[in-house]
């Protein structure tokens, strides 16, 4: 089965036996907005000049929300930062990542279940059936991190956004091995192992995911055209 790369991060983001997500929302949230921003890249329809998002060719083909998430960048007057991106479609994350869970319950890759709690709230809860997916993903993340696999442009894609939200943690559980997987992605990046170009763009939507959680979108910087 072919995934895109915000089902391979919600499959990697959730908990293998338990109905919650293993980090909290926020830190998900700003994560999702960036892995949209990737697939877009990679599909080319967005590009970074000068630190800037800027839009290519159209929005033709497009699934409906990242075709959302297309149409507001080409709506800007002037291209914006990508920080700037970062922390506007964090914001909204939640209702585009409540279409992916929509999709992925569809193909068997998860359950969605509403709960109501003291009879007034109401919340979803996801439950993973797919379990050998997120192995597989894991597998694959650590074969390049821990290993010397040469890494895809999803690969080194989902990595960026464990990095930005320091979540090694969940490809990991043997002692002393994330900072090793840390110093292994930053020598990732300054070899360029996606491609010629493809990983500084990848680091920067990556430092920009970082700066939003860290800061809580409250950067000057982000806000700057």
């Amino acid at each position: 089965m072919k995934l895109t790369l915000r089902e391979k991060l919600v499959l990697l983001f959730h908990h293998e036996l338990k109905d919650r997500f293993n980090l909290n929302d926020y830190r998900f949230k700003t994560t999702f907005a960036g892995a949209m921003l990737f697939e877009l890249l990679e599909m080319k329809r967005l590009d970074i000049v000068d630190g800037k998002l800027v839009t290519l060719a159209n929005s033709k083909g497009l699934s409906k929300d990242l075709k959302k998430v297309y149409k507001k960048v080409q709506a800007k007057d002037k291209p914006k930062k990508v920080c700037y991106w970062v922390a506007k479609f964090s914001e909204n994350s939640e209702k585009y990542r409540k279409y992916i869970l929509k999709k992925m319950s569809s193909e068997g890759l998860l359950t969605i279940e509403k709960k109501r709690y003291f009879f007034f709230f109401e919340k979803e809860i996801t439950h993973l059936l797919k379990t050998d997916l997120r192995d597989q993903i894991v597998n694959e993340l650590r074969a390049v991190l821990m290993e010397e696999k040469r890494p895809n442009y999803n690969e080194m894609a989902l990595i960026c956004l464990i990095d930005a939200a320091d979540v090694y943690r969940l490809i990991s559980n043997v002692r002393g091995e994330c900072p090793k997987m840390r110093k292994k992605f930053k020598a990732l990046v300054g070899e360029d192992a996606a491609g010629q170009g493809v990983t500084e763009a990848l680091e920067m939507v990556q430092s920009a995911i970082f700066n939003s959680i860290i800061e809580n979108n409250d950067s000057p910087a982000c806000e700057a055209e």
